[in-house]
């Protein structure tokens, strides 16, 4: 968790998404995030929404590795 301000957030999502459009961003299972990984696609781009950005996102799983690529194609 992750301290701003007064309030904890679980994942630095300006860290993340505020980039410049074509930069990509690697999110490892059980490093940056452990939920589902489906679930934490929904997360990002639920929050790459709200910070009027689009993304792509490709996930590679190796067995019970998992990880997923974010690439910051623009603002919305």
């Amino acid at each position: 968790m992750i301290q701003v301000g007064t309030k904890l957030k679980r994942h630095p999502w300006d860290a993340w998404l505020n980039r410049k459009r074509g930069e990509k961003v690697k999110l490892v299972k059980g490093k940056d995030f452990t939920c589902q990984t489906y679930a934490m696609t929904v997360q990002i781009r639920a929050a790459a929404k709200k910070r009027g950005r689009s993304v792509s996102l490709h996930v590679e799983e190796h067995g019970k590795d998992s990880m997923i690529i974010v690439t910051i194609t623009g603002r919305i």
